[in-house]
């Protein structure tokens, strides 16, 4: 990726001529939008409006489907790399690339897709219905460098329309060249040029995309339900009716917090479903028609179009996360599906767990893995010795944690007593010097008699006359308030 920021002086016939390349007519009442399919398939981001939420700069989703021509499973996924500086994208930033996607197409002649186009600000918030002032502009800025600075790891997530093909592995940046000319405060005439990566810029070519209602998707208003409506949108293109792991869904395709349960994921979904009922998108249902339980912790959601095209089947529910993971670790599709019906999801993750704790230290099956795990989880095998549950093993690592914690900070306590005590004991030094070698040499030797005798006046005394007279010393000094005196708990 190759970024630029180029600031110069504009003169007013150079922002004319940058503000006659779309009409404020063509960007108001644009309505026949692209969407290409790679980026209505996964989030692009956060969900949320903090870009440097929890200090995260990577995130990764994923789902599995099933090979239609074999059968096989395949596990698609795509992780985001922001910067240390600007973060992860959030919804707004997938919307603004989502923007700059239609001022592409306004460009477009015939089937030939620009790979450059150039803008201003004030474009981009037209044709998407934002406010144009100082505010957006600044966000607009900050979005586009954003995204010219976020990486996008996709294996076997990126569709190569040209080839038909879904790519083992792509790593690229959507924004393969960004320039910003203009001022340092971002303005209106701030001309903008984007190049975009030669991957992505195939599948424009190629057709990898659909039609979108873009006077619809403006009105919507709500980033969820805008997601919530490219998502469908794609998926409504061969099939009416769409039926989901309630789960995956939310997690893995529109980036709700993974910490959420099933009763706020309901909740957080509520407001951009209702915003899809009113404007005629999605037929209205009740909550027991919107969503289906499939068994302990598994539901199923469900959406038919409002006006329903000619109709394929109901399309094949992606796995659940928890059949995903049992058949990565070996468990056949079939006995996986059995499995996250007949049992709830908290055991069938325990004895994930357990058998990955197991297989760490070299207890688990020689053979057969999957078998292994599946009979372990329909006889409710106890668990391998000495193994600590996710919570217990969390709680020590919580307590390891307190201990060495309170362990370097008794040691840092220790040496800024050592520190106060050297500096204490510099100071006392250096009075004790001065004034003994200021006092006259027949008080020093009076001083030196009285406290030999009040030692006893014996050899050993005598022979520790000069720290007697120093501790005198100091004992004058510190009535007098002239140094500090030693620390209570100082062995000396």
């Amino acid at each position: 990726m190759v970024f630029f920021s180029l600031f110069s002086m504009s003169t007013s016939k150079k922002a004319e001529d940058q503000l006659r390349l779309f009409t404020d007519d063509q960007l108001e009442v644009y309505e026949k939008g692209k969407d290409e399919l790679t980026l209505a398939e996964f989030p692009l981001g956060l969900a949320g409006k903090d870009p440097t939420r929890k200090g995260k700069t990577a995130v990764s989703y994923q789902d599995l489907i099933r090979d239609s021509s074999t059968g096989a499973p395949i596990t698609r996924t795509v992780t985001i790399q922001g910067s240390e500086e600007f973060g992860l994208p959030t919804y707004y930033d997938e919307e603004i690339l989502f923007g700059v996607l239609q001022l592409t197409n306004l460009h477009r002649t015939g089937d030939e897709w620009p790979k450059q186009v150039r803008f201003s600000r004030y474009h981009l918030a037209k044709i998407l219905g934002l406010k144009t002032d100082g505010r957006t502009y600044r966000r607009i800025w900050d979005s586009l460098h954003r995204l010219a600075n976020t990486t996008y790891n996709f294996r076997f997530s990126f569709f190569d329309k040209q080839d038909e093909e879904w790519r083992p592995s792509v790593v690229i940046t959507f924004i393969q060249t960004l320039v910003v000319h203009g001022g340092p405060i971002p303005g209106k005439n701030g001309e903008v040029t984007i190049r975009w990566n030669d991957d992505i810029h195939r599948n424009f070519q190629a057709g990898y995309l659909r039609n979108i209602n873009f006077t619809e998707y403006r009105a919507i208003g709500l980033p969820l339900a805008k997601a919530l409506y490219r998502y469908l949108g794609k998926h409504f293109h061969r099939r009416s009716r769409l039926k989901f792991d309630l789960k995956v869904f939310a997690y893995e395709k529109l980036g709700l917090s993974r910490a959420h349960n099933v009763g706020q994921i309901k909740a957080a979904l509520a407001p951009a479903i209702e915003r899809l009922e009113n404007h005629g998108f999605i037929k209205p249902a009740s909550k027991s028609e919107r969503y289906k339980k499939m068994g302990v912790g598994r539901w199923d959601i469900i959406f038919e179009k409002m006006t329903p095209q000619t109709s394929f089947p109901m399309e094949v529910s992606p796995a659940t996360v928890a059949e995903a993971k049992l058949i990565e670790l070996g468990v056949s599709p079939g006995v996986a599906s059995q499995l996250v019906t007949e049992f709830p999801e908290e055991v069938i993750d325990r004895k994930i767990d357990e058998f990955n704790f197991a297989v760490a230290r070299g207890k688990g099956p020689e053979r057969n893995p999957g078998g292994w795990l599946a009979k372990s989880i329909r006889e409710s095998w106890n668990p391998p010795e000495d193994y600590k549950t996710p919570e217990e093993r969390e709680a020590a690592e919580r307590e390891r944690e307190a201990k060495e914690t309170a362990k370097k900070q008794a040691a840092q306590e220790k040496r800024m007593k050592e520190v106060q005590l050297a500096q204490v004991q510099a100071i006392r030094n250096e009075w004790i010097r001065k004034v003994k070698s200021s006092m006259p040499h027949d008080e020093l030797e009076a001083l030196k008699e009285k406290v030999i005798a009040e030692q006893g006046g014996d050899e050993f005394a005598q022979q520790l006359w000069v720290p007697l007279v120093e501790a005198h010393i100091a004992e004058v000094l510190e009535r007098e308030g002239k140094i500090p005196k030693l620390p209570a708990d100082d062995p000396k």
